[in-house]
Parts: C-alpha cells; structure tokens; sequence
C-alpha cells in the first residue's frame, strides 16, 4: 500500500493505476451514519474499476474513461477520522504515455501513468 499522510489545498492526490492505496483525513465535524458521500476525481487516461473502503462501508467505482467523475454511496459509520482505502484487482496495471504538456514544456512529466487525481470528497452531514 500506498500512504498519502497529509494532503492541502496545494496538493491532489494522485493514485497511479494498480497501487493499492490509504487515504486519511481529520474532519473538523462528525459524521453520522446514512451519510451522503461522494468523491469527485479525474481519471488520468481510461482506469479499470476499483473499490473505495470507508470504514466499513465499500464502494466499487465502475471502469472511466479519461476525464473528470464523481461516484456517491452511502456511508454506513461514525466517525471524525476518515480512512479511505482504495483497491485495484490484482491484474491491474498503470498505462505509460507520452503527455504532451511535458513535451511542451507546461507540464513536468514526459511519460506519464495512468491513473486518477482525486480532488475532493463531499459528506453530507
């Protein structure tokens, strides 16, 4: 597994495709269960499914194609510190391509990986 132990407005996280990962977040309110939750993210090239583990609810998010998502599911505990899980099958593995911004010169990166930058999740509370 991956860690990503601290994330700010300055940051996404960015999960290549295939790697196990763990998210965590302190939340300022608690969260009660049959709470509305939903990530938003943006799939970085086309991504295989994966499931999202909060607690002890899971969510399997449906195979995307390049380009911005969201996915919602009900979350079935308490809680103020948010441990997120993400999981790939086993036979997934991340896509290497030419991104044409590093080419250019406006990105950092002239091979790229697939995989999905997740930029917020909203909880109904």
């Amino acid at each position: 597994f991956t860690k990503i132990d601290e994330m700010n407005q300055d940051y996404r996280a960015f999960i290549e495709e295939g790697k196990n990962t763990q998210l965590g977040f302190a939340l300022a309110r608690t969260v009660f269960t049959q709470s509305n939750t939903c990530i938003f993210f943006e799939s970085i090239g086309d991504l295989d499914s994966f499931t999202i583990q909060v607690g002890s609810t899971s969510h399997t998010v449906n195979a995307t194609t390049a380009g911005w998502h969201n996915s919602c599911f009900i979350l079935n505990n308490t809680t103020n510190d948010l441990q997120i899980s993400l999981e790939w099958a086993d036979s997934t593995e991340s896509e290497s391509w030419l991104n044409p911004t590093g080419l250019s010169g406006r990105g950092d990166r002239i091979i790229d990986v697939s995989g999905l930058r997740l930029h917020w999740i909203e909880i109904d509370i």
